[in-house]
């Protein structure tokens, strides 16, 4: 008996009952997966397959991806990633110079201004990039969040920040990584 499994809108397959079974195994395949027998048009969860018992499989996989690909990062996504950022928080601190009556960068109100902009800017940054990266996500966002942090030297050296303030700024990116990572996710689940 040959085997038909569709995920979202992908269909897979046919598979034997013996390949099925293997792939429940080590987690391509989930309890979640829709099975059609060969021969039939009706789509049935995979549970209902006969002759298919589901236990407790690790996390799905993509099944259209081998499991390693041996691919290492492309540098000019997260080059571009890492540009996003930091125009969305370019934009952000943008909005709150315009917003303030007296912009100064000694004013605790106008600096934690900067910092609130930074902080929601950076994870809508996070968000968009997360939903784009292609393979590993949270390994590209991981580039992406030192990147974005190594370009904030341009602070020290040409702005109001000094090299305390961008060293210990390593934390807030983390936070925006993984909001905005985890958002993310949760918009485009593959």
């Amino acid at each position: 008996m040959m085997i038909y499994i569709k995920r979202s809108d992908a269909v897979y397959g046919p598979y034997s009952i013996d390949e099925v079974r293997g792939y429940l195994s080590i987690g391509r395949l989930v309890a979640s997966d829709f099975a059609q027998l060969e021969g039939t048009s009706e789509w049935i969860p995979l549970t209902s397959v006969p002759g298919i018992r589901i236990e407790l499989p690790p996390r799905a996989i993509r099944m259209d991806k081998p499991l390693y690909s041996g691919k290492g990062v492309n540098i000019w996504t997260v080059v571009r990633d890492v540009l996003i950022i930091n125009m969305l928080t370019f934009i952000g601190g943008v909005i709150v110079v315009l917003a303030s009556d007296q912009p100064g960068f000694s004013s605790p109100r106008y600096v934690l201004g900067l910092a609130a902009a930074n902080i929601l800017f950076g994870t809508v940054g996070f968000i968009i990039v997360g939903y784009l990266a292609k393979g590993n996500r949270w390994r590209h966002l991981a580039y992406v969040a030192i990147g974005a942090w190594l370009f904030g030297l341009v602070n020290v050296f040409f702005g109001p920040a000094n090299f305390i303030q961008w060293f210990f700024s390593v934390f807030s990116i983390g936070i925006m990584m993984v909001v905005g990572g985890g958002l993310s996710f949760e918009i485009n689940k593959r």
